[in-house]
C-alpha cells in the first residue's frame, strides 16, 4: 500500500499525441497546462484524463513513457498507480491514437524531438503530431522500451560513467559522483551487505526505500553495461519521501548530501527502537575521554554503517567571562563545508599605455587572490617604471569603464 504521505504528491504530466490523423496536427487540444494527478492515482484515470483533454475515445488511446524523450515501455497496467508505473512529476506522456483501426507504426518515431521542441521545451499546451512526423511509434515497439540505464557506449573502466540529466539536475550529478567516489561507502551497497541491517521501522528513515535505490544506482554505475547511466528511479524515490527536491529546478549540492547520507543512515540503522539518552557534560577530562564518551551516547541511537564512515565531532568551547569556567561540547557531524582555497597563481594579461599614446602588452603573473595593487606592482617592475606613475582602468567597448578600488581582488 502507498505510504499516506506519499500520496499527496501531485504529478504534473505533459502529454504528446501520436495519431494517424492528419487532421490533429492541425489541432491543438484547449487545455494549456499539463495534467495534474495525484501520484497515487491509476494508470487508468491517466488514461480518461488525457482521453477527455485531447477529446479521444478512450477506447482509442494508449500510453507510453515516454520520459526525457525517449520510449521506456507501454503503460498498459490500468490499476498500477503512476508511482507503481514510475511517473516522474513533469515529464512527458506519450499518447497512441488508434485511427480507422489502425495503430501508429514505429517508423513514424524518428522526428519527434523537432515536432516540440526537444527536453528543454518546458510545460506548455499539449502537442500533437501526426502522419510521417511522429512521437514515439507503436505501443508494441514501446513495449521493448529504451534503456533506463543510458544510451552511452561500454564504459572505459568500472565505474567511469556520466549521469545524464533529468532537467536542472546537476547538482544531484555531482553529488551523487562524490558519494560513488567514497570506496567503502560505495561497496557497503554494491556488495549487498546492507540489506542485512535494512531498518524499515524506522519513522527517521525512508523504510529502505532511498537504500535500495541508492543500491542499485551504484550497482548500474560501477557494473552496468553503459557509459552514461539516468538516474531517475533514484530522481523518484528521493521526491517521494524530500518533496523540497520534486521537479526539476536547482538545489544546493550540500543540503542534498545532508538529506541523503542522513537517510542512507537511517535506513540502515542498527537501532531499531531509540532510547531517550542524555548529553555528556564534560568536566575538565582530555579530549580524547570526551570523544569517546560522547560517541558512546550517540551511538545508542545512531549506529550505522555509514554513520562509522562517515562521522565526525566538532569541538566548541566556551569560557565564561565572569568565572573562566571552561566548557567544552562535541558535536557529531556527517559533512562540512568548506571554502575552495585561492592558492596558486594565475596569469592576467594588461595594456600598458603610455602618456604618448603607444601600447603594450604585458602578462603578469599573479596570485590568485592577489589585489588591483598587486597587479600595478607587478606591471612597475616589470616595465621599470615607479609604482606611483601607474593607474589602473578597465576598458569596455574601447573606453575607460572605471576606476577599480586598489584593494579589490
Amino acid at each position: 500500500a502507498t505510504p499516506a504521505h506519499l500520496s499527496q504528491l501531485v504529478m504534473r504530466l505533459r502529454l504528446v499525441l501520436l495519431s494517424r490523423d492528419e487532421q490533429l496536427t492541425q489541432r491543438r487540444a484547449d487545455a494549456g497546462e499539463p495534467l495534474e494527478l495525484d501520484g497515487a492515482e491509476a494508470v487508468g484515470t491517466l488514461r480518461r484524463a488525457a482521453a477527455e483533454a485531447l477529446a479521444l475515445e478512450e477506447a482509442d488511446v494508449r500510453l507510453v513513457d515516454y520520459f526525457q524523450e525517449r520510449r521506456h515501455g507501454a503503460l498498459s497496467d490500468m490499476s498500477a498507480t503512476l508511482d507503481g508505473a514510475r511517473l516522474c512529476d513533469g515529464q512527458h506522456v506519450l499518447v497512441e491514437h488508434m485511427h480507422s483501426g489502425e495503430w501508429p507504426e514505429a517508423e513514424q518515431a524518428e522526428e519527434i524531438d523537432d515536432l516540440f521542441g526537444g527536453a528543454g521545451a518546458g510545460w506548455g499546451a499539449i502537442e500533437t503530431a501526426a502522419g510521417s512526423s511522429s512521437p514515439a511509434g507503436s505501443a508494441a515497439a514501446a513495449e521493448e522500451g529504451g534503456p533506463l540505464d543510458g544510451s552511452g557506449g561500454v564504459p572505459e573502466h568500472s565505474g567511469k560513467v556520466g549521469l545524464s540529466n533529468l532537467g536542472n539536475t546537476c547538482f544531484m550529478a555531482s553529488m551523487l559522483q562524490s558519494l560513488a567516489a567514497v570506496a567503502p561507502l560505495r561497496e557497503y551497497f554494491t556488495s549487498g551487505a546492507y540489506e542485512r541491517e535494512l531498518n524499515a521501522e524506522n519513522r527517521d528513515g525512508t523504510q529502505g526505500q532511498l537504500a535500495r535505490s541508492y543500491a542499485a544506482l551504484m550497482r548500474q554505475m560501477w557494473f552496468g553495461p553503459s557509459s552514461v547511466v539516468s538516474p531517475r528511479e533514484f530522481k523518484l524515490v528521493l521526491g517521494r519521501h524530500a518533496p523540497q527536491f520534486l521537479g526539476y529546478s536547482q538545489h544546493d549540492s550540500h543540503e542534498l548530501c545532508n538529506f541523503v547520507v542522513d537517510a542512507l543512515h537511517e535506513d540502515v540503522n542498527r537501532v531499531r527502537k531509540k532510547p531517550y539518552v542524555e548529553n555528556f557534560e564534560a568536566s575538565g577530562e582530555p579530549d580524547g575521554t570526551i570523544a569517546k564518551q560522547v560517541l558512546q551516547r550517540h551511538r545508542q541511537r545512531e549506529d550505522s554503517q555509514v554513520s562509522d564512515l562517515v562521522q565526525g565531532l566538532f569541538k566548541s568551547q566556551v569560557i565564561c567571562p565572569v568565572c573562566e569556567k571552561v566548557s567544552i561540547t562535541m558535536d557529531p557531524y556527517k559533512s562540512i563545508s568548506l571554502p575552495l582555497g585561492a592558492a596558486g597563481m594565475r596569469v592576467v594579461h594588461a595594456t600598458l599605455r603610455r602618456a604618448d599614446g603607444s601600447m603594450r602588452r604585458l602578462s603578469l603573473s599573479l596570485e590568485r587572490s592577489g589585489t588591483i595593487e598587486a597587479l600595478l606592482s607587478e606591471a612597475a617592475d616589470q616595465v621599470g617604471l615607479p609604482r606611483g606613475r601607474l593607474v589602473a582602468c578597465e576598458v569596455f567597448e574601447h573606453k575607460v569603464y572605471s576606476r577599480p578600488h586598489l584593494g579589490r581582488t
